[in-house]
């Protein structure tokens, strides 16, 4: 009978064990685990005495070490079990009870070596083990989460336990209560463990009520709506949050009772974006980014995450997920995409637009296709003369005019800083012929204007019949054409923006006939006595009229300000010689006087602007100029000063040789303006 109750009590906590730990390779809860390894122990000790009964039984034979591990095997069970159950309640385990286990080791040690009488050496690791199981069974009766009869149970049966192990010492060695220990304990330990077991799944049904009470609560307080949709056995939602009410304007309820509901709000355009989830979704889920009809009619886009609920054959049964309404941010995304591939400046597509525009085309099914390529004229020298700005406004002009023209919806692109591109589609060559023709009808219209600069474009285009040829080699094609053209009309439209320029300059007040008449008259004076030859006084002639056509590009404000410049209107003022000098490198006129120009305020001594070049260094033709400059600057009115008297103005001019003006051609010009005042006075 000893036999089969040793053999029951190493069996029952084996069964037991195997519960635990598939519990524990299930959830990975800790004290589950150190409960599984209290069990180990124990079995093992169990194992170890069913076997030293059998070696007695047999061979009536004294095995004091397998004593020894029997009783430290004892303790440690109830050092693990006692851990476990502090971690159950969720306590920390005091650093005394490590101490006293250690303690009950070292005292069966000693015990062992010195022989004692087995009821002293086994006296307090039996003792650890009855307290371990007992504060275990008060953890558990204690404990405020739990409820029902398995707390009691549990609870009661590790303290009869607890007790019945205390008396072990003592029963152990009377062999009549030997088999009844036992069973008593293989009893006892079996409800303890299915009490514990009751308890445990009773704590994981409360942790598992209390983890949906907290997502119940977050969902149902969520902006995203939060949903799990069932495909089978039953089909429709099992869960969707009450912020769909605010997402969709519709209840809850709506969504229970027509499970179709979110498909019929979609936008019919979006309804293949949902044909998504009926195809092979991963484990990672999808994300679909759709647009959806509100209750108010108004459409907002709405972004879904599903991840695939599987079942064990690997059938997907559900998707859970979360939608939430992406209406601002689409409405961002579109107005960077649009910033992104638009010009700030004309409001037209850029560069990025057209390229992708071109690989749309790509896909696209069409009949015919036109593209349109325009270069604006002399941009660069509108840019150097005038200024950015003015520069900016012929661009928009540009704009305007093939807004215009070809409509505010066409695919119209900025695509350099002064190339433009148009694709049309589904048209005819003849068409694009009509509407070039029109853009270069509404340029003349627009430079026919009085004082303003002249905008012209060169313009090719190419046109194919279905796809004979791809949308880049069309462009490229329409591009080489405008080169053509450019090149072709490339002095027609110099000669157009320096006529334009003259024309500006004669609106200025510096630029009057009497004044250049003056200037020409007094150089061909020099000229004569210096003998210089027909070419140079050419030039000298050119240089009187056009010396100052940088002034173009300098402002009202301070060409016709009222007293003397201040510091930054001076250095502005000093713009005009780089800017003429621009302008003359532009022009194959005015390209023989364009270094005359840059040049013809520098002083003879260094002092001048804008190299600050001295001596004869200064071209003579500049040295010359700004005699006869300085002369009809003094006998001249101006807004802030009267005109000097032709003695008083030599006077000053003597007053400057060698410092201004070059000392030699002082001499030379008094004689110059001398002889011109009696060629008048004669005539």
């Amino acid at each position: 009978m000893d036999t089969y109750f040793m053999l029951l009590a190493i069996v029952n906590p084996i069964i037991l064990l195997f519960v635990f730990g598939y519990l524990y390779y299930q959830y990975r809860d800790r004290f589950i685990g150190l409960w599984c390894i209290s069990g180990l122990i124990l079995i093992t000790k169990l194992c170890l005495e069913f076997v030293l009964y059998l070696l007695k039984m047999g061979y009536n034979v004294s095995v004091p070490l397998f004593r020894l591990v029997d009783l430290i095997a004892l303790a440690a069970a109830g050092y693990f079990l006692l851990a476990g159950s502090f971690d159950f309640i969720n306590k920390k385990l005091s650093p005394n009870w490590k101490r006293f286990f250690m303690f009950g080791v070292v005292w069966c040690i000693i015990g062992t070596f010195l022989e004692m009488p087995p009821l002293l050496s086994s006296l307090l690791p039996v003792l650890f083990m009855a307290i371990s199981i007992f504060v275990t069974g008060l953890n558990i009766l204690e404990y405020p989460d739990l409820t029902g009869i398995g707390k009691t149970l549990g609870g009661g049966a590790l303290i009869i336990w607890s007790v019945h192990l205390s008396l072990y010492p003592v029963t152990r060695y009377m062999v009549q209560f030997t088999a009844y220990g036992y069973f008593l304990a293989a009893v006892v330990s079996l409800v303890a463990a299915i009490a514990l077991l009751n308890i445990y799944f009773q704590r994981m049904r409360k942790e598992l009520e209390q983890s949906e009470a907290r997502f119940r609560l977050l969902a149902e307080n969520a902006q995203d709506v939060i949903f799990r949709f069932s495909l089978w056995p039953k089909y429709g939602y099992d869960y969707i949050s009450p912020s769909v009410v605010a997402l969709t304007g519709y209840q809850d309820k709506d969504f229970y009772e027509d499970p179709e509901l979110f498909a019929k709000l979609t936008v019919p355009n979006d309804l293949y974006k949902l044909e998504a989830l009926k195809r092979p979704v991963g484990r990672e889920g999808i994300n679909i980014v759709f647009r959806l009809e509100h209750k108010d009619k108004n459409v907002i886009w709405v972004e879904q995450r599903c991840v695939p609920i599987y079942n064990e054959v690997g059938r997907v049964v559900a998707y859970e997920g979360i939608a939430r309404d992406i209406t601002e941010s689409k409405k961002v995304e579109n107005e960077l995409k649009y910033l992104s591939q638009h010009d700030a400046l004309t409001n037209l597509g850029n560069r990025l637009y057209f390229e992708e525009e071109m690989r749309n085309l790509d896909d696209a099914e069409y009949d015919s296709l036109g593209i349109i390529v325009c270069d604006i004229d002399g941009l660069k020298i509108v840019n150097d003369t005038f200024g950015h700005a003015q520069g900016d406004l012929l661009l928009k002009t540009a704009a305007d005019i093939l807004k215009k023209v070809l409509g505010e919806n066409a695919r119209i692109a900025r695509i350099g800083g002064d190339e433009f591109a148009v694709v049309l589609v589904n048209s005819t060559e003849e068409m694009l012929a009509e509407v070039c023709q029109a853009m270069n009808d509404e340029m003349n219209k627009y430079s026919a204007q009085p004082n303003v600069l002249p905008i012209n474009m060169s313009i090719g285009y190419a046109w194919s019949k279905g796809r004979e040829v791809t949308p880049q080699e069309l462009f490229r094609e329409a591009d080489n054409k405008m080169y053509a053209v450019k090149m072709k009309h490339w002095e027609k439209s110099q000669e157009s923006i320096l006529n334009a320029m003259k024309e500006i300059l004669k609106t200025k007040d510096f630029e009057q006939e009497g004044h250049i008449k003056l200037l020409q008259e007094l150089l061909q004076e020099m000229g004569k006595i210096m003998e210089l030859p027909e070419s140079q006084m050419e030039i000298l002639d050119l240089l009187a009229r056009y010396h100052d056509i940088g002034k173009v590009g300098i402002s009202d404000e301070i060409l016709f300000k009222r007293g003397p410049l201040n510091w930054d209107e001076t250095m502005e003022m000093r713009r005009h010689c780089e800017i003429g000098y621009r302008i003359a490198q532009f022009s194959n006129e005015l390209a023989p006087i364009a270094e005359l120009i840059l040049k013809h305020h520098e002083w003879w001594n260094g002092n001048g602007y804008p190299f600050r070049i001295k001596g004869k260094n200064i071209p003579l033709e500049c040295r010359m100029l700004a005699l006869a400059d300085a002369y009809d600057g003094m006998v001249s009115d101006r807004p802030y000063r009267k005109a000097l008297s032709s003695a008083e103005a030599l006077k000053e001019i003597e007053q400057c040789k060698g410092t201004q003006f070059d000392p030699e051609l002082v001499d030379i010009f008094i004689q110059a303006v001398k002889n011109l005042l009696e060629k008048r006075k004669i005539g």
